[in-house]
């Protein structure tokens, strides 16, 4: 078991796009899927249209997180992955990591939605910590 694992967070563009703000505040999940006591992940989403692509700005923040370092707090890091017909997780970004914390503020990121979800709001998108 990969001991960096702080929890996830799963919902579609469509619901980030659609919440009040395009901010959205979710429970940090164990990987059985239950939920992670006051562990949470905010997501904010800026679109932005271009003449050939659209662009989404993301703003990601975390607070609460477990500890998982033996002699510190912990060293979180955001992977980003969407959901392919298969039911598979393909891995489509990287955030920076911070040290020893247990709430952090991760660098805003910009990916197309192309990459996100192939312009299917409704496809399922998670954020790993």
């Amino acid at each position: 078991e990969d001991n960096s694992f702080l929890g996830y967070a799963e919902l579609t563009l469509g619901k980030l796009a659609g919440a009040c703000g395009q901010r959205v505040t979710l429970p940090l999940l164990k990987r059985d899927g239950s939920q992670i006591e006051r562990s949470t992940v905010t997501l904010f989403m800026e679109e932005l249209r271009h003449v050939e692509n659209e662009f989404l700005h993301l703003k990601i923040s975390c607070k609460e997180l477990a500890k998982k370092d033996m002699f510190g707090k912990s060293d979180p890091y955001l992977t980003v992955s969407k959901n392919m017909p298969s039911g598979d997780w393909v891995k489509i970004h990287t955030t920076e990591k911070h040290e020893n914390t247990l709430a952090c503020d991760f660098a805003r990121f910009d990916l197309t939605v192309q990459t996100i979800c192939n312009g299917d709001w409704d496809r399922p998108i998670r954020f790993d910590i």
